[in-house]
């Protein structure tokens, strides 16, 4: 049961007034990276970047490192890294690109 007692309340509630504030996208538009595969040609494609891959590591559905690139050029990333020494399986593909930074799963067939 709630019961209350009839009358005024003036301290119940205030009003604030604050800055307005727009809102964004701030993180989508950081990471607008594309990260893809074809297991057709055993190719990992990396998209979106504008400057060179400071870190590109491959890691085991486990978490385990099966691959890391450092300082690997954007535009071999962008005409696709050789994938094809990674059996079939699921893959977590972690990029650092200045102050960009991503994760993708992909799939291996």
């Amino acid at each position: 049961n709630f019961t209350t007692i009839p009358g005024e309340d003036l301290e119940r509630f205030d009003i604030v007034f604050q800055e307005n504030q727009t809102l964004t996208n701030q993180e989508l538009e950081l990471n607008n990276m594309l990260i893809y595969n074809y297991n057709e040609y055993d190719k990992l494609y990396i998209e979106g970047l504008d400057e060179d891959i400071e870190i590109l590591k491959i890691s085991n559905i486990l978490g385990q490192a099966v691959k890391t690139y450092h300082n690997l050029e954007n535009s071999k990333a962008k005409n696709g890294i050789d994938i094809s020494y990674l059996s079939s399986g699921i893959y977590i593909v972690n990029v650092e690109s200045g102050s960009k930074k991503e994760s993708k799963k992909i799939i291996v067939d």
